[in-house]
């Protein structure tokens, strides 16, 4: 076991897990303090780039992964503000709501992100069968469109990656308490 391991998060060591949640200042110094940064930004950038895009035969897909993208940037501000402001006390409570949180959004994170998958083959295809037919003012719009769609699947892995890695850390919290 490394050295400072299993120490409260009020020890002042840097990137070690406690039973307790990180509040105040510490936040910033635990590994899901760390992580929720990382999760806000990218998650923003799927939302942002998606909302970017023309909705051609995937608006429920698109649709969803907007919800989804939205949603836990909202939830994951609000966990932040609570942890910083030390609102959320150390309880079992607060644990279990961490966790839920946290596997909530990696779940509806993992289904978005195969939606938008999908959605940017769609747009992969409308590219293809604008180049058959030869209309050139099109598909340069089209290939932005598609580009911007790689990007917010990129992303969104990206951020389900993150939201995996607060979940994990979520329920190793959760068996230590």
């Amino acid at each position: 076991m490394a050295a400072g391991a299993g120490q409260g998060a009020g020890s002042g060591q840097m990137c070690t897990l406690s039973a307790e949640l990180p509040l105040g200042a510490d936040t910033i110094r635990s590994p899901s303090g760390i992580i929720i940064i990382p999760e806000l930004v990218s998650g923003a950038l799927v939302w942002i780039l998606v909302a970017s895009t023309q909705l051609r035969g995937t608006e429920m897909h698109q649709g969803w992964v907007m919800l989804v993208s939205v949603m836990f940037c909202v939830l994951s501000i609000i966990q932040l503000v609570l942890y910083l402001t030390g609102t959320a006390k150390q309880s079992s409570t607060w644990i279990h709501l961490d966790l839920a949180l946290n596997m909530l959004a990696f779940t509806l994170y993992l289904s978005a992100s195969v939606l938008q998958v999908n959605a940017t083959i769609a747009m992969l295809n409308v590219y293809i069968e604008e180049c058959g037919r030869g209309n050139t003012d099109v598909q340069g719009a089209i290939l932005h469109l598609y580009r911007v769609n790689v990007a917010a699947t990129v992303f969104a892995f990206l951020t389900t990656g993150l939201y995996a890695v607060s979940a994990f850390i979520s329920i190793q919290r959760w068996k230590l308490n």
